[in-house]
């Protein structure tokens, strides 16, 4: 059974597009995924890695002196919404630290 579609706007850049989903299906973490396609689909060979991880959501608010307010709760998503996605400078190291080690240690 299909419940409400809340219908919102994906912004990245000069990018923009509508995008509709079921309410009841939309999550912090479904919000990025969508992210995700919209900026795969939009800009195919971007290059980066670790794009899950590294997009910041916000939500424009024209009446507030801070217009982008960042998406904490998907419940923040309403009909009409304009989602910024930006994309963080830092990106998630996975790399392993290396540490000082002898190969050739003698314990006599």
């Amino acid at each position: 059974m299909e419940g409400p579609e809340v219908t919102f706007l994906f912004q990245f850049g000069l990018t923009r597009d509508t995008v509709t989903v079921e309410s009841s299906t939309l999550t912090l973490k479904t919000l990025k995924e969508f992210a995700c396609d919209f900026i795969n689909t939009k800009c195919p060979e971007h290059g980066l890695n670790h794009l899950f991880e590294r997009l910041l959501l916000f939500k424009h608010d024209y009446s507030s002196t801070n217009i982008l307010q960042l998406i904490t709760n998907a419940t923040e998503v309403v009909d009409e919404t304009l989602v910024e996605i930006v994309l963080t400078a830092q990106v998630p190291n996975e790399e392993v630290p290396i540490r000082p080690h002898c190969f050739n240690c003698s314990f006599i």
